[in-house]
């Protein structure tokens, strides 16, 4: 969500790039998209739960903020999600916009849909899953 609503739509600086959260997002895990199973492992491993909890506060203070300015007009409004991502280091990178990339002229309302609703959805699916295996492998 971060990623999705300060880059993709706004075009600023990500709440993880900003100087109290850019020691937990080493520019390598970019957005996370593009990223090796090992990198992906490697990020989970290094974030401490308080922390990230903290930081999730500071997205959704900030996110919420700006959602609650938007109108219909400015949701259906197609960002310069290409110019925004080009800003950041990494994010145009081959392996990285290969998963981005069709978000390229749809409107806002969809990134907000689409990787900042719906993708979280699927972790959090795949993290309920584990959790139940974990709970039936112990029975």
């Amino acid at each position: 969500m971060d990623w999705g609503v300060q880059c993709g739509i706004r075009g600023l600086v990500e709440v993880a790039r900003r100087d109290r959260w850019r020691s937990l997002m080493a520019p390598r895990y970019v957005c996370g998209a593009g990223v090796s199973a090992d990198t992906a492992h490697e990020i989970a491993q290094a974030f401490v739960p308080g922390a990230v909890a903290e930081y999730l506060d500071d997205v959704r203070v900030e996110v919420m903020t700006w959602l609650d300015t938007q109108t219909d007009a400015t949701l259906d409004a197609v960002p310069a999600f290409r110019n925004h991502n080009e800003k950041v280091d990494g994010y145009t990178e081959p392996q990285v916009w290969s998963e981005i990339d069709s978000l390229v002229g749809i409107p806002a309302w969809q990134i907000l849909a689409r990787p900042c609703i719906s993708h979280i959805r699927v972790h959090i699916g795949e993290v309920d899953v584990t959790l139940q295996a974990l709970g039936a492998a112990r029975e």
